[in-house]
């Protein structure tokens, strides 16, 4: 069975979905119906603190991830970008590569990407073109520069907070 809630962000309604215990989609699309579980009780805890600017290096209820062997790979590849870092499509590409001993596309990371159902959660929106620009976001390119400009804030507050 699923359970149904929306999280209210700065950026827009974020729709997740619960199943069998694990969290298995945050988006941008998806329908108004709220399930009143404890179930969502910490992941809503931890998009507070990350639309307050708090640096989380990661969350600690269970996902599952749905999507290709590939897919798979490619979002857990997100988990290894640094909060307020960016990182190329080509570059996941090639680490993927690397670890396959194969050549993979940046465009076939961004296909997978595309796909991705855990939103903020695995960071897609770290990931930017080639010469450093914004590109493909499924929530739209002002979301991405809201999440993108929120953790370079969280992270430059932290880094001014250490000066003497």
């Amino acid at each position: 069975m699923k359970h149904f809630n929306v999280y209210f962000s700065p950026i827009g309604s974020l729709f997740l979905v619960e199943e069998d215990g694990n969290l298995i989609s945050i988006s941008y699309e998806g329908i108004e119906q709220r399930d009143t579980i404890p179930f969502f009780e910490p992941i809503f805890a931890y998009l507070d603190q990350y639309f307050d600017g708090k640096i989380i290096d990661s969350f600690s209820f269970p996902v599952l991830l749905k999507g290709t062997s590939f897919q798979k790979e490619v979002w857990e590849e997100l988990l290894n970008i640094p909060y307020g870092s960016t990182i190329s499509y080509g570059e996941i590409a090639k680490r993927i590569g690397n670890k396959r001993k194969k050549k993979i596309s940046g465009q076939a990371v961004g296909q997978a990407l595309k796909r991705n159902p855990l939103v903020i959660l695995y960071p897609c929106h770290r990931v930017i073109g080639k010469k450093g620009e914004l590109t493909g976001y499924r929530g739209g390119l002002k979301r991405k520069e809201y999440l993108l400009t929120l953790e370079k804030k969280a992270q430059a507050n932290i880094s001014s907070s250490f000066l003497f």
